[in-house]
């Protein structure tokens, strides 16, 4: 498989994010484009487009604890999974299970890509590289809210992916969120809805 550079275009407004605000900070920016699809009177149903390491990644926790509480068919997902199970399922949380569709890239060279969350024409998030896991340590995180261009270049590699990928079985299993450690994150987490920076698979 030819590898694919996922390089994203704009200022170096990267932004450390502790490992332990990983998820607030994550759902806090998904609540706010939810919010702001309503106040726009724009129908749900809006497909999110995620490149993730594994159901374990904070961005999968954050949208898992989303679902949980929001009304069926606000959103849906497709997902890539670098590191799917040995076997023909793959773990991945109940409240997401129905509502995603999955492939899986048997390639581990993109394991040097980083973490993608695809969810409109103008806002993107780009994670750590999926080399590392980042339920583990503190890592840049890019929050991208009114930017084409990001967007443009999430969604576009995430395309690519896609169309590579292969179909695989979901598992549903029981996420293991911390709500009441999530919760107080939630509190005095402000999302940040700035550019994102240059990135790539090379690091």
């Amino acid at each position: 498989m030819r590898m694919i550079e996922m390089r994203f275009i704009g200022p170096p407004t990267a932004t450390v994010i502790k490992k332990e605000d990983k998820e607030a900070k994550l759902e806090a920016f998904i609540d706010d484009h939810i919010a702001s699809k309503k106040q726009n009177d724009e129908a749900p149903g809006q497909a999110y487009l995620l490149i993730v390491r594994s159901h374990e990644s904070p961005v999968v926790r954050a949208l898992a604890r989303i679902a949980k509480r929001t009304r069926h068919g606000e959103f849906t997902i497709k997902a890539l999974v670098m590191m799917p199970g040995q076997d023909a399922n793959t773990d991945w949380p109940a409240e997401l299970a129905s509502i995603t569709s999955f492939r899986s890239v048997p390639d581990m060279r993109l394991l040097d890509a980083h973490e993608q969350l695809w969810l409109d024409s103008n806002t993107a998030w780009v994670g750590d590289c999926m080399r590392r896991d980042p339920s583990l340590r503190d890592a840049y995180e890019c929050y991208a809210s009114g930017c084409k261009t990001t967007a443009g270049f999430v969604g576009s590699a995430f395309e690519q992916l896609w169309n590579k990928g292969q179909d695989a079985k979901l598992q549903p299993v029981e996420s293991c969120v911390p709500d009441q450690e999530i919760d107080a994150h939630l509190a005095g987490t402000q999302s940040d809805g700035r550019a994102a920076p240059n990135a790539s698979t090379r690091h």
